[in-house]
């Protein structure tokens, strides 16, 4: 098993190459790319301009809940602005090494570099929380959408509804405390069952447990990251929407059906399985959106993966800024 691991983490890339490869020959194979299309999008200056701005949005905002993360929104010295020009840089790391991890490492040694005082745990455990917070909004987002577009809605049944969204809510927000009970329980077994000894895994062990009690014991904390969450993938949602109306000129009605099942291609996308998400992206929003009657799923995939090509080079701006200053 250990060899076959290791096999796995040398040749992941040639993996990753392969299975971005495979998806795409299946899409193409079935006929779903359309090279008119595609060029369309792309060259429609209305549909660039307000990506780029949406975007750009999702990005400041996912600063402000990274400010959140690291325990800094009462402190001045590090700015939701710093925080998103170093994630805007490590976007355009990511057109250099187009390998999710490579922009993920810069972006935490440059916040490591621009806060020695804060904890090197805290800003890896900021990196993994976003990631969980971003499947949450997704989850609830298709639920919503799914469930709105599924229902003709009279006054009584949509009571129903928010009834049952509320308490869905208050349940996921109680249950926090459930999971720091656990979490206690977990550390113990860490430290008193097993023994542990080792002081590095002990200190990584104590500090999870204390970021994880600082940082969702604060109920208003806990709401703000999660509707920080909403937004930013609800603007996600939108730049997909967008992308739609304007390269295939549907009617409205048929272009937000659309958002009962962007969220899931979009989760389909992130999984770290091809290479930043191209082929399994593809072929995850040429079978969802496929099953609403839109055929050119595929293809909104790739007009959305190369304009966020164009925002991500136009990270070089931040980027060179930031050396010039190391200078």
């Amino acid at each position: 098993m250990s060899k076959l691991l290791k096999l796995i983490k040398k040749n992941f890339i040639i993996i990753k190459l392969i299975i971005l490869i495979t998806f795409l020959y299946l899409v193409y194979n079935n006929g779903n790319i359309n090279i008119d299309l595609i060029k369309s999008g792309i060259s429609n200056k209305t549909l660039i301009a307000l990506f780029l701005i949406l975007t750009f949005i999702q990005q400041y905002i996912g600063a402000i809940r990274a400010k959140i993360l690291l325990g800094l929104e009462n402190k001045n010295n590090l700015s939701a602005w710093d925080i998103n020009q170093i994630t805007w840089s490590a976007s355009f790391v990511s057109c250099i090494l187009p390998v999710s991890i490579a922009s993920e490492v810069y972006k935490i040694s440059e916040l490591i570099k621009e806060k020695k005082y804060q904890s090197k745990d805290d800003i890896i455990y900021m990196s993994i929380f976003t990631k969980v917070l971003t499947l949450v909004s997704l989850v609830i987002l298709t639920l919503v959408s799914y469930i709105l577009f599924s229902l003709s809605f009279d006054s009584n049944q949509l009571l129903i509804f928010l009834s049952i969204i509320t308490i869905l809510f208050f349940t996921a927000f109680l249950f926090r405390f459930k999971i720091l009970n656990l979490l206690q329980v977990v550390y113990r077994y860490i430290i008193d069952v097993l023994n542990i000894k080792n002081q590095f895994i002990f200190n990584r062990a104590f500090n999870f447990k204390n970021y994880y009690i600082r940082l969702f014991r604060n109920p208003i904390k806990s709401t703000k990251l999660v509707i920080l969450s909403l937004i930013i993938q609800s603007l996600n949602i939108i730049t997909f929407l967008l992308i739609i109306y304007y390269s295939l000129e549907l009617p409205i009605n048929s272009v937000l059906e659309a958002s009962t099942v962007i969220p899931t291609g979009i989760f389909i996308s992130l999984l770290p399985i091809s290479i930043q998400g191209l082929g399994t992206g593809n072929f995850a929003f040429s079978e969802l959106l496929k099953g609403i009657g839109i055929d050119n799923g595929s293809d909104i995939f790739t007009i959305y993966f190369a304009m966020s090509y164009i925002f991500n080079f136009i990270g070089l701006i931040p980027f060179l800024l930031r050396m010039k200053v190391k200078r």
